[in-house]
């Protein structure tokens, strides 16, 4: 049933209280990025507002009193906020300055309601880890030693002995992959490996079956002659796993694009035809925005290999591999 009058907003974060009887949602005015929190029985009612400036889903305390979400303020800080569950009594449990500030990704209370789990950058905003934040004293300690590019969903096992993390490896595949953390050693393992992406964790109260939101991209090369696109037609051969990073020509008339085979983000030419499909990068990591050099002889294009964006180059002398 619809719970919630369609309107010119953006509603998410939508999440259960601990009743059962509520939902909680965020809710962004157009052409805002500030959303505030909103409450409204399961069966519909009225809305009630009861936080303003809030950046994620909240996580309620084990005993419904209270919940926590994290709150910051753009290049400069991040942290998490507690508030009693009808939205009074905001205060600031500990906060974190750019550039190891916490992620806007939700903040997870643990089932005996000691600590919460967030993201934040360790110290370089190319990495993230995981943190346990003291729920009473607002003291932070690292959890473990895994480190992603991005957290998008943290989700505690009912018996507080491990975490769901939903997170991005560019090391293994540009797409963020579910990961079980043990709690408290934080030795990460990755427990979903495939060419979609995962964010929106849940589980069902006995922890046996999880829930996530799941997405895949498909995308597919079409030429055409720009005075009549209505002419354009389908490159056959080259994989329906097209990247959405710029296509580019090369000057002898080949198309430079790239797709996800395999679960790798690589570099790939091909004839406007379809014929001569090469693959032009094999490292793992993510190379994108391929361009080729005027004689086509070689093309540079962007890669996360060592963690980080750098350019690399192709020739054609390496075999389809980088020098």
């Amino acid at each position: 049933m619809q719970v919630v009058a369609p309107a010119d907003v953006q509603i998410s974060g939508v999440t259960f209280t601990p009743d059962g009887n509520r939902l909680s949602y965020l809710v962004y005015p157009r052409g805002s990025g500030t959303a505030s929190l909103y409450e409204i029985p399961v069966l519909g009612g009225t809305p009630r507002k009861l936080i303003e400036d809030i950046d994620c889903e909240v996580s309620f305390s084990p005993d419904g009193a209270r919940f926590a979400f994290v709150r910051g303020v753009p290049g400069k800080s991040a942290g998490i906020v507690l508030a009693n569950a009808d939205g009074t009594n905001e205060r600031p449990l500990v906060e974190r300055q750019n550039p190891a500030q916490f992620l806007l990704a939700n903040a997870a209370w643990s089932p005996d309601g000691r600590v919460i789990a967030a993201a934040a950058y360790d110290q370089n905003v190319t990495k993230a880890g995981l943190f346990e934040v003291d729920a009473a004293t607002g003291g932070v300690r690292r959890i473990g030693s895994a480190q992603w590019n991005n957290v998008s969903a943290i989700n505690w096992l009912p018996r507080g002995d491990g975490l769901l993390v939903a997170a991005l490896d560019y090391r293994v595949g540009d797409r963020s992959q579910i990961w079980l953390v043990q709690y408290p050693a934080g030795t990460a393992h990755r427990i979903t490996s495939d060419l979609a992406g995962y964010s929106r964790l849940g589980l069902t109260a006995d922890g046996r079956t999880l829930v996530a939101t799941r997405a895949e991209f498909r995308g597919a090369l079409w030429v055409g002659p720009a005075s009549r696109p209505d002419q354009a037609f389908h490159v056959a051969g080259v994989p329906d796993t097209l990247a959405t990073f710029p296509i580019r020509w090369t000057p002898d008339g080949r198309i430079l694009y790239t797709a996800i085979v395999g679960g790798n983000l690589d570099v790939y030419s091909a004839r406007p035809d379809g014929t001569e499909v090469r693959q032009l990068t094999t490292s793992p990591g993510m190379d994108s925005f391929p361009v080729a050099t005027p004689d086509s002889r070689r093309v540079v294009f962007l890669s996360n290999v060592d963690g980080s964006s750098a350019c690399g180059a192709w020739m054609p002398t390496a075999a389809g591999r980088r020098r």
